[in-house]
This record gives structure tokens, C-alpha cells and sequence, in this order.
């Protein structure tokens, strides 16, 4: 069975999810990179295929339902740390011009 999914994260972070996913029996087939215009703050809009073998090969170690449930999780856990990564760089950036206005006036 295949399964496409779009996931929002860094690189670092989606190498950390696909560990994730594939030590938990699925396979990772293709891996596409969102462009520049996607981009947000460090982070991409990536494409991921998936595939989950029919025949189980780990000697049923994993079923089906615990195979998704670390799918999503993985998932959720890259998105929410691509989503704080862009939250704190926004707030920087306002601090930052804030700031600059401030010292700005004061100087005038």
C-alpha cells in the first residue's frame, strides 16, 4: 500500500520524522521538495511517498493501526516544530524593527 503525504518541516526535521516512520515498517519511496515561493521561514512544503508493505516482514511487530498512529505523530511532531521555528522568527524580526524604531526616534 502506498500513501502520499505533504508535510510543512526543515530538513533536519523531516529526516528525524522519516527516521521515525521507517523504523516503525514503512518505506520511504520518494522525497520532493516544495519551491522557494513555498518556503516559510526555515522550512519547506515537502512530498513524501510512503509505502507499507502488504506481507508483514517484521514477524508482526507493528500493526496497522500502531503504524499509523507513528505516521502522524511523526508528522504532527515536524510541523509543530516548522510552525514554532516561523513563530520565533517573525517575533524576532518585529522585536528587531521595533527596537530600530525606537533608537531611531530617540536619536531624532
Amino acid at each position: 500500500m502506498q500513501r502520499v503525504i505533504t508535510v510543512r518541516a526543515s530538513q533536519s526535521d523531516l529526516n528525524v520524522a522519516l527516521g521515525k516512520i521507517v523504523s516503525s515498517g514503512w518505506k520511504v519511496l520518494s522525497t520532493t521538495r516544495g519551491s522557494e515561493w513555498g518556503r516559510v521561514g526555515f522550512s519547506y512544503k515537502w512530498t513524501v511517498i510512503l509505502e507499507r508493505p502488504d506481507t508483514v516482514s517484521d514477524g508482526g511487530k507493528y500493526s496497522t493501526q500502531q503504524m499509523e498512529n507513528c505516521l502522524s505523530e511523526a508528522l504532527s511532531s515536524a510541523t509543530k516544530k516548522s510552525y514554532i521555528k516561523a513563530f520565533a522568527l517573525f517575533g524576532g524580526l518585529l522585536v528587531g524593527l521595533t527596537l530600530f524604531f525606537v533608537i531611531m526616534f530617540a536619536v531624532i
